[in-house]
């Protein structure tokens, strides 16, 4: 399954999609049975598609929708018992390499948990079991950076069970228990929130949601329309979101 959802993911992110349209506008310019009125309409839609996902012009309002406002109640964070902050990745040999090795995303996670671990000195559970053979659990290697940014260590609490979101939550709500505490600021990018409030409606469990990483801003400028790699990232992320929102109304 996991094979799977790489290979799927890969044929419709831009990579793999400029790859299936180069093998497709091969086998059409190659074959001589297609006319020349198609392979023109082809090589049209071919360059249209290949324009249309290295740009945000229709995705960015989309994901917009999603990330919504992007803020949170800063008053609600006096009365925060605990922040938790979920993983989302890391790259391999990360041991070697901490800083740079850590994953875009679980970077600016780990960020905005240090930001309100500094404002109001509450413990920081970090959620996110081994995810790559050979490494450690993603929640081990991010305590590290804390530390790093200089956060003690026994301010700390590791959870290397869950590997997606849904594990994640359950493994929160176990923690929250042991510790007796209530009020828990969760921190985690603003396109996953949908998704983590999905998730939270049958828990009883008073969270504060941190939003961060937000991807899209409402107005949409000339950067928008220019094909480039921080466009194609906005189409990753909601292609990667949608999925796996369809996948968890479907499921749990």
């Amino acid at each position: 399954m996991w094979i799977i959802k790489k290979i799927v993911l890969f044929c419709l992110t831009a990579p793999g999609l400029f790859f299936i349209i180069l093998f497709a506008n091969a086998i059409v310019f190659t074959l001589k049975k297609f006319s020349q009125k198609f392979r023109l309409r082809f090589l049209l839609a071919s360059l249209i598609l290949t324009y249309l996902a290295t740009t945000s012009i229709i995705t960015k309002p989309i994901l917009h929708k999603i990330e919504g406002n992007c803020s949170f109640d800063v008053k609600a964070l006096s009365k925060i018992d605990a922040i938790a902050v979920l993983t989302a990745g890391t790259e391999k040999n990360f041991e070697n390499d901490q800083i740079s090795k850590t994953a875009d995303t679980t970077m600016k996670r780990l960020v905005a948990g240090a930001a309100i671990y500094n404002e109001i000195n509450r413990p920081i559970i970090i959620l996110g079991g081994k995810t790559k053979r050979g490494e450690p659990a993603e929640s081990v290697t991010s305590a590290k950076v804390l530390i790093a940014m200089g956060i003690p260590g026994k301010n700390i609490i590791t959870e290397k069970n869950s590997l997606n979101t849904y594990e994640n939550i359950n493994e929160l709500e176990k923690i929250v228990g042991k510790l007796g505490v209530k009020n828990i600021a969760l921190v985690s990018s603003a396109s996953h929130m949908p998704r983590i409030k999905m998730l939270l409606e049958n828990k009883k469990l008073n969270i504060t949601l941190i939003p961060t990483a937000c991807n899209a801003s409402q107005k949409i400028n000339y950067e928008d329309f220019v094909p480039s790699i921080r466009n194609m990232g906005i189409n990753l992320t909601l292609l990667y979101e949608l999925l796996g929102n369809m996948k968890y109304a479907i499921y749990y």
